[in-house]
């Protein structure tokens, strides 16, 4: 089973920074039928176990396996809540490096937030495995007080954090919030199993909630098909990356651009048609033309992204003022 020096990722080995996305993963051996296994073997192989989700999700394949389970339940569950929060936290910092206020990525003391210790988890509809996580998860903070659709701190295409860091007993549950929106996803889990992340506003909005019994990040796009549905660090990974090759670009106080399957992936070739051409003009056409995906992407590899060299704040100024520039264009 896990010892205590194990505790910091759900495979067994120490958290790694963003870096590690960077790392070819060995090649994993071959599957087999655990199931079938005579009963003595399994319980062998289960006390030898490593992956915490693993560990609970064959806890029922035997008596002496459940046993074994319910022995370690406790330090199971508090290694799952510190690998979700530690998850969750490494990718909102990484998000105040690309395009979020730092100061609006809020991480709660080693406690978890104060005001929700004593929050029920039967209240919330949650399991207590659940309630943990929203206690302890980071939160960000929209721009605008009150105006989750400002479009400066989105995390999708029309996607902001669920902010629960100033919730107070009597207050509406933010879960309530987007209720409707994941009931969706009960026939796939349990809801008292999700802690919802992001909410998804207006058609196309991506709303994703975490299954903490699977450990599985959810996507659900407002009126449209479900989105991805992996593994939290698989998912998150994928999200990183995407971000890192601008195949997404933010745009302050616009939805952020998705890469258009016609434009041609980022190279010195395309970096130098691009600067050819210079700033787009196209007074007839809305802000969100792959013209303007592929200028903006360009305002982001010139400012240094992702390097070490990256400005930050020029590059989200320039943005902005070539945005306001294309809105005042197309509706003067």
């Amino acid at each position: 089973m896990v010892t205590e020096s194990e505790q910091d990722s759900p495979t067994g080995s120490s958290q790694g920074d963003s870096e590690q996305d960077e790392v070819e993963e060995q090649q994993a051996p071959e599957n087999f039928d655990y199931l079938n296994l005579p009963a003595e073997l399994q319980s062998q192989v289960y006390a030898h176990l490593t992956d915490l989700l693993t560990i609970r999700n064959l806890s029922l394949a035997s008596k002496t396996t459940y046993e074994l389970y319910k022995a370690n339940e406790q330090k199971i569950n508090d290694q799952l809540i510190r690998f979700y929060v530690d998850e969750i936290g490494v990718y909102y910092d990484f998000l105040a490096t690309l395009h979020i206020d730092p100061a609006a990525v809020l991480h709660p003391p080693a406690n978890g937030w104060e005001h929700l210790v004593n929050a029920k988890a039967k209240d919330w509809k949650k399991t207590e495995l659940a309630m943990q996580v929203i206690r302890h998860l980071p939160y960000i903070r929209t721009a605008t007080p009150h105006d989750h659709q400002d479009n400066y701190h989105n995390i999708d295409y029309k996607s902001v954090v669920i902010d629960r860091s100033t919730w107070r007993a009597g207050d509406r549950h933010p879960n309530e919030d987007v209720d409707e929106l994941v009931e969706t996803f009960t026939e796939r889990i349990k809801y008292e199993h999700i802690v919802a992340i992001a909410y998804g506003y207006e058609s196309g909005g991506v709303i994703t909630v975490l299954d903490t019994l699977s450990g599985v990040i959810h996507e659900e796009i407002v009126r449209m098909d479900p989105g991805d549905e992996m593994p939290i660090h698989e998912y998150l990974q994928q999200r990183r990356q995407k971000l890192r090759n601008c195949e997404q670009v933010f745009v302050p106080g616009e939805e952020p651009l998705d890469e258009p399957s016609e434009v041609y992936e980022y190279d010195e070739q395309e970096a130098a048609e691009v600067e050819e051409k210079g700033e787009p003009t196209l007074p007839k056409e809305l802000f969100g033309h792959e013209e303007d995906f592929r200028w903006v992407r360009y305002l982001y590899k010139k400012h240094g992204w992702p390097s070490m060299d990256w400005k930050k704040a020029e590059c989200s100024k320039a943005v902005r003022q070539y945005a306001e520039k294309r809105n005042d264009e197309y509706w003067m």
